[in-house]
Formats: structure tokens, sequence, C-alpha cells
């Protein structure tokens, strides 16, 4: 790995690093240990830190949580005017709405972390209520601005490219894909699981990870079935509703938010993680579980396919959108335990190499050496 010259100085804009349930949040941790490991002029700006070393610079919290992101513009804006003789690279932990505001510094990459914002919309829950229909046209519409100012563009997965490309028009040659990592040295143990048809759910917005599916499946089951959903703090009326319907040997355990040596504990004791997400750019808990050699559930949205590529279909089946099959699913699976924990322990060390910090940090290396 080439040595990047020391009058080039990277900052990195995030607003979020403390977070422990924000892939983004994770991504900018692990970029900051690498980069600190190896001596990298690699600064960080956000408003999410409650302990900054000398390479992270931390600007207020906002009320109004959208104007974080101007004031994190204003923050790199004013900071690199301290170093007028270096080449600055400005890497955004977002593609929306910061090259709204203007370019700033030499070079101006922004990270795209889903494809969401540049769908129609479809997915949003309860989106055509008035303010989630305007936070999404804005969030798209600040997004296709800073596209377009962007010097190069880096995804998460292969299918987020394609889909921003044809939305967008983007030029194939200012776009990247460098995979999200896990970093594997705290996820150092194995899948054992303790307990009986335990079931694993994560997801901050349940509707587009696809809780409610999960539940209409889990009904159908006779055996008793406990699931734990780590991620949103409470439900909705609605889905509240159908689990106060489901049958006395369905156990419902609302974890709420794990940090993650938590979260690594309680995957290392259930049975199987089942998220049937509606979308899903790359799928970080899956990785996770993958690594541990848990075996995982999905409906292959987006980018899981990419991510259980050389699994079972059964893992990655756009059928498992519908309950009924998804509860079949998790029955074949559930029969046939021991033949499925083998291969899923298997084929971790796959995982643990194509989704590896150390992989992930060489490509970007390599993006900013340019």
């Amino acid at each position: 790995m080439s040595r990047i010259p020391q009058n080039k100085i990277i900052f990195f804009i995030t607003s979020v690093f403390d977070n422990p349930n924000s892939g983004p949040a994770t991504f900018a941790r692990i970029l900051h240990k690498y980069f600190t490991r190896d001596g990298l002029n690699f600064k960080i700006i956000t408003s999410d830190c409650d302990k900054p070393d000398k390479n992270i610079i931390v600007i207020s919290k906002t009320r109004i949580k959208s104007l974080v992101y101007y004031n994190l513009w204003k923050a790199a804006k004013k900071e690199i005017k301290k170093y007028p003789d270096n080449d600055i690279i400005i890497h955004f932990n977002n593609s929306f709405p910061y090259l709204f505001f203007g370019k700033i510094g030499d070079k101006c990459i922004i990270q795209v972390n889903d494809y969401y914002t540049a769908s129609s919309g479809l997915y949003q829950f309860k989106l055509f209520r008035p303010r989630p229909f305007i936070r999404h046209t804005l969030r798209k519409f600040t997004e296709s601005i800073s596209i377009k100012k962007a010097d190069l563009i880096v995804f998460n997965s292969y299918f987020t490219r394609n889909f921003l490309i044809s939305t967008y028009n983007i030029p194939l040659l200012r776009c990247e894909v460098v995979y999200k990592s896990v970093d594997f040295e705290k996820l150092n143990f194995d899948h054992l699981p303790e307990k009986i048809n335990d079931i694993l759910f994560i997801g901050n917005n349940y509707y587009i990870k696809g809780l409610d599916i999960l539940i209409e499946a889990i009904a159908l089951f006779e055996m008793p079935i406990i699931l734990h959903i780590v991620g949103p703090a409470q439900l909705d009326d609605q889905l509240n509703k159908k689990i106060e319907q489901l049958p006395k040997n369905i156990q419902i355990i609302l974890v709420g938010a794990l940090e993650q040596e938590n979260l690594y504990s309680l995957m290392r004791q259930v049975k199987l993680l089942v998220i049937p997400a509606r979308v899903e750019a790359l799928g970080v808990s899956v990785i996770e579980a993958l690594g541990m050699g848990l075996p995982a559930i999905t409906s292959g949205s987006g980018g899981l396919k990419e991510v259980l590529e050389g699994y079972p279909d059964i893992c990655s089946d756009e059928n498992n959108l519908n309950s009924k099959h998804l509860f079949n699913q998790i029955m074949l699976i559930f029969n046939n335990y021991t033949q499925y924990q083998a291969l899923f322990n298997k084929e971790r060390n796959k995982i643990r190499i194509k989704f590896n910090a150390e992989t992930m940090v060489k490509k970007l290396y390599a993006l900013y050496h340019q």
C-alpha cells in the first residue's frame, strides 16, 4: 500500500460517529481507527462524538436536525482555510445535501450509503403524509445536486451504484464501489446457539426491514418461538395490534438499541437471523451474522444478493417478502438446522475476507492517492 503524501489532508465529514446503531457511524469509526493507526492526515468533522481525539473536530448539535449538514459543511470550509498549501480531499459520509451548499477543497468525494433517497419513495412508511413526502423530496433534490458536483462517488454495493447511475444519469468513470466492512476483531467468537427456536430481527426502520412480514410469518408456527427485535425503541399501533394477536406460543422481546458488543453476544446465542427487507443497500447486520456463522434469511433485496453470493437460494429469495413463503423457509432451516449451521460455519471465512476492514481501507487509500 503506497504512502499518501504528507501534504495531502483528508477531511471526513459525518453527521454520525458515536451512534452504535448507524451503519455510516460504524464506517466512520473504522476509518478513524485504521487511518489513525497508519499516521494518515485524516481528520473527522462531526457533531456526534463525546470523546474526540486530536484528529476529530466536533461542532455543536443543532435543534433542527437537518441544519447539522450545513453546519458541518461550514465547519469544513472554515477548517481547510488553515491549510492553504495542502492538497485537500473532502469525503462526505452522505450523498446529500453537502455539495448543494457548494464544492470545497481540491477534490470532493461523496459516499452513497443507500438507494432509498434516489427511489420513488414508495418504500417510505406513511410517505404520503405531507411531512415525510416533503422531507424525501428535498433529500432527493439535494442528493441529485451533490451527485452532479462530486468528483468521485463511492457506493457500498454494485446494486446501489447501478440504481443511482440509472436514476441520475451518472458517468460510470466517476463511480467506485467500496464494500462497507465489519471490524471482525470485535467479532472474535463463534455462533453457539444456546436457545431453542430463537429468531433475531435487526433494523431501525422496521417497515423497510420487513418486521411486519416476519411477524405474520411467525404467527403461523405451532411450536414455541421467541423473536428478539433489535433497533426500534417502540412500534406503531398497527404493528402492536399484530403482536397482540399472536398465539401464546410466540414470545416477542423488544430489545431496542444495543451496543455492538451486546448485539454480538445476542447473535451468538440465537438460532437464526431473519431480515426480509423491502430495501437494503448492503446489509451490515447480515454480514456480521455471516461472519459469526449465524444462519440468515433475507429477501435478497438490493445489495443482499452480493453479500449472500455462494449461499443457498433460501437465504436471499425475493419470495421471502411473502409471509407464508417465509414461514416455510424458516421451518426448513429449523428442521435441518445441523446441516445449515455447518454450511454457514464453513462459509464464514469467505465473508471475513470479502468484507474485511483492511480490504476496505486499502481501496480507499488508492482512491485518496489518485
